[in-house]
């Protein structure tokens, strides 16, 4: 790392460390010490755990000073050779002892571990201390090379209870808190307000930190029995990118709601609950995305499918202009470190993980919140409880309002169900399962008669409101499908189908309530006019871009 960060670009003539395209550096990605591969590394290698055994035992010896002080406090079921399972027999208060956990044994010390209970807090400590101390020799080196930026320690997990907050505490001692977090199918996000990508941010924003959100997608669809890396996880036959394989018929399951990925995090992540970096991953492996829609290993996480670019023209000036106001702290996590050390935290966090697929909630802080008001970690020196808030206080008229009153969630009877509103000066929009539904916005009135929609109006000059712009960027996209493609209704995909890929048609009435425009103007996929027109009469606009053939068009007024 400091090799790199010292080298001179010999365009630039800066090196790296004094480069200000340089954001961040981070110190290790998608691990920690408290993830199951750090003590199965151990486990794997003989070198490693008799290293692992020594700096445990040493850091035993140096807390509890005699062998009958440390077995008392661990209790006739947690002494030597009591974790079995973790390959820790064979030892002693003068040789070694295995500093053996993982998120699963630290996340149920109240339950099934409960007789090695101190054991297992003991040997997170251990862990948090070593981490800490690699991450100071780590950012001190970085430090020495002359880089002013900031430094994010991991963006990894750590379960659900205690040893969580050990690790989010040791990357707050670091800087920047970064996250992972993915989105699968067949569901749609919007059925569960603050779910899915969203959740990632409910226990995880320290409220002194910058947040970022550095990998996340709504995976286009999910890899059922396959295997990454053997003989069957070729798709398809080779040539034409035609079929699927048969075994993969019925596996694989689709989601034609991606779009709804980029207004969610921008509005609600980065807007209310005010995180401050975004980085969607995508992947391409020679495909041309703008022809065809691949469905094959490594291609579920589509950044530049129409569905998830196409939207982008709009969400991207929503979030870099900040149109959506971010709320005040509403409701903070309590954290103490004395409790945290105990193995105490005084509410309860689920956390479940699917590979890089996320989800989390809590029977104090729920994720639903998120849709009403920022979300924080507070840590502090003195027992303060967390304050357990409901959901349902603030959903007025079956819609979740945010506390700033620009953001509506409508919560949805079933997986492909709810929609969000979006009401500011400069970006109005309805987005989701909104079919049949009047939407009442300050400037606009929006009805799609669509069953799933992206419906965007935004104000083209960055200082006027919609109400007040000259020109107005609408953006209408719905699902997307290969030529020939066939999912069933289970949203599985029985045949993958060719390009071009096919957009369905939104259908809509749109009200501007500042009368009638100049002109509404059809643009191309790349956003130029096309020297066509669409009438509306009295401020009233009635969109088929089945019509059209576009997702774009500029209101002129």
């Amino acid at each position: 790392m400091c090799n790199i960060l010292k080298r001179t670009n010999v365009h630039t003539g800066l090196a790296y460390a004094e480069d200000p395209a340089v954001m961040a550096v981070e110190l290790l990605n998608e691990n920690n010490a408290f993830w199951y591969s750090i003590w199965g590394g151990c486990r794997a290698s003989p070198a490693l755990k008799a290293l692992a055994g020594q700096k445990f035992a040493a850091w035993l010896r140096e807390k509890y000073g005699t062998e009958g002080a440390l077995l008392a406090a661990w209790g006739p079921g947690g002494g030597y050779d009591a974790i079995s399972g973790q390959d820790a027999e064979g030892e002693s208060w003068d040789g070694m002892i295995y500093p053996a956990g993982g998120p699963w044994w630290w996340d149920n010390i109240d339950g099934s571990q409960a007789h090695v209970r101190v054991r297992l807090v003991d040997a997170a400590l251990f862990w948090y201390d070593q981490q800490c101390q690699f991450h100071d020799r780590f950012v001190d080196a970085i430090r020495d090379t002359g880089y002013g930026g900031e430094i994010l320690a991991s963006n990894w997990l750590a379960g659900e209870g205690f040893a969580h907050y050990l690790n989010l505490y040791s990357d707050r001692r670091i800087g920047l808190i970064d996250r992972h977090n993915y989105h699968e199918p067949p569901g749609s996000m919007l059925a569960t307000p603050g779910s899915g990508i969203l959740s990632a941010g409910m226990n995880q924003q320290a409220v002194d930190r910058p947040f970022m959100l550095s990998e996340w997608i709504h995976d286009m669809y999910n890899q059922i029995g396959m295997d990454w890396y053997g003989p069957g996880a070729t798709w398809w036959d080779g040539q034409s990118h035609e079929r699927m394989l048969p075994e993969r018929k019925g596996q694989v399951l689709w989601s034609d709601w991606v779009s709804e990925g980029p207004p969610l995090v921008a509005a609600y992540g980065m807007g209310l609950n005010g995180w401050d970096a975004s980085f969607a991953l995508g992947t391409t492996n020679g495909f041309r995305f703008r022809d065809f829609l691949p469905v094959g290993p490594w291609q579920q996480w589509n950044l530049i499918s129409p569905q998830f670019m196409g939207v982008m023209p709009a969400v991207s000036r929503m979030a870099l202009r900040g149109d959506v106001a971010e709320s005040a702290p509403l409701f903070t996590r309590h954290v103490d470190m004395a409790s945290v050390r105990r193995g105490e935290l005084g509410f309860k966090d689920t956390a479940t993980a699917n590979h890089d697929v996320k989800t989390y909630d809590s029977d104090t802080l729920s994720s639903r919140l998120m849709a009403v008001g920022r979300m924080v970690v507070e840590f502090g020196d003195e027992p303060r409880s967390t304050e357990k808030a409901d959901p349902g206080d603030y959903m007025r008229d079956g819609m979740l309002v945010s506390s700033t009153g620009e953001l509506r969630w409508r919560p949805g009877a079933h997986g492909h169900d709810g929609h969000v509103t979006i009401d500011t000066p400069r970006t109005q929009a309805v987005v989701g399962f909104a079919e049949g539904r009047e939407t009442v916005l300050a400037d606009t009135t929006l009805t799609v008669r669509t069953p799933f929609a992206s419906l965007y109006v935004t104000s083209l000059d960055d200082n006027t409101g919609v109400g007040e712009a000259d020109r107005l960027l609408l953006t209408a996209i719905a699902r997307a499908r290969n030529t020939g493609m066939h999912i069933t209704e289970r949203h599985t995909v029985e045949a993958a189908g060719l390009g071009p890929v096919l957009m369905e048609p939104v259908r809509a009435t749109l009200v501007f309530k500042r009368g009638e425009p100049r002109a509404v103007h059809i643009l191309d996929h790349d956003g130029r006019r096309t020297g066509q027109t669409l009438p509306a009469p009295g401020g009233v606009l009635d969109l088929d871009t089945a019509e059209a053939k576009t997702i774009y068009f500029e209101v002129e007024y």
